[in-house]
């Protein structure tokens, strides 16, 4: 991960934010940033596809997303990530046919679940 943005540092102009964010955090902390993305990625992955803390994984996935975005790999193809990411926080779709549901029923004042 620090040859990949130690390369994006070199394409993207140095006077950016981007630029700034990826000497300042991306390029330093590049073992806890794997780390937080692999394993963020993988509970976000399996949260939204059977429905369990759905909100939760939607807000990690989206902390991810806005993250890849900040650091420079930004582009238009990211837009509807943000738009379903924003979807799956505003409504409860896990309510729907995820396990959220069931889980609500029984742990009603929980906030995972809602």
């Amino acid at each position: 991960l620090e040859l990949v943005f130690l390369d994006r540092l070199k394409e993207i102009p140095p006077d950016s934010f981007a630029a700034f964010y990826l000497q300042t955090f991306g390029i330093p902390f590049y073992q806890p940033v794997a780390w937080v993305v692999t394993w963020g990625e993988l509970y976000s992955a399996i949260g939204l596809l059977i429905g369990l803390t759905t909100r939760w994984a939607a807000g990690v996935s989206f902390f991810i997303l806005l993250n890849i975005a900040i650091g420079g790999y930004y582009d238009a193809s990211l837009i509807p990530f943000f738009i379903l990411n924003i979807i799956f926080l505003s409504w409860p779709s896990g309510q729907w046919l995820g396990f959220d549901r069931m889980l609500a029923r029984r742990y009603p004042a929980s906030p995972l679940f809602r």
